[in-house]
């Protein structure tokens, strides 16, 4: 009975890499399967985790980013964006990835 395993994306990749680099003694413990169902629950919580943070910026309007600062200064609400996904990122690897 082969199990046909969602592929791993980003974060799941990542945290693979990290194991499998870093942490061997903990990826062997996990086992193939067990490892990348494990990297999969990762990746499930980072994708949510960004989704929340992108919400919760998005909602505040102290940071510039709704639609309407996007259609007076495309290049500023860019750049806030861009700072904005950045530092989600970072959080994601430092909670998550690195854990």
């Amino acid at each position: 009975m082969d199990e046909q395993l969602p592929p791993l994306t980003r974060w799941g990749l990542a945290r693979y890499d990290f194991l499998t680099s870093g942490r061997k003694i903990i990826a062997a413990q996990f086992g193939i399967v067990g490892l990348h169902k494990h990297c999969l629950e990762i990746q499930e919580q980072a994708e949510q985790r960004k989704r929340n943070m992108i919400a919760a910026i998005r909602s505040n309007p102290a940071n510039h980013v709704t639609e309407r600062d996007k259609s007076q200064d495309p290049m500023a609400w860019a750049g806030r964006m861009n700072m904005f996904q950045a530092q989600i990122h970072e959080t994601i690897y430092a909670d998550l990835i690195y854990a």
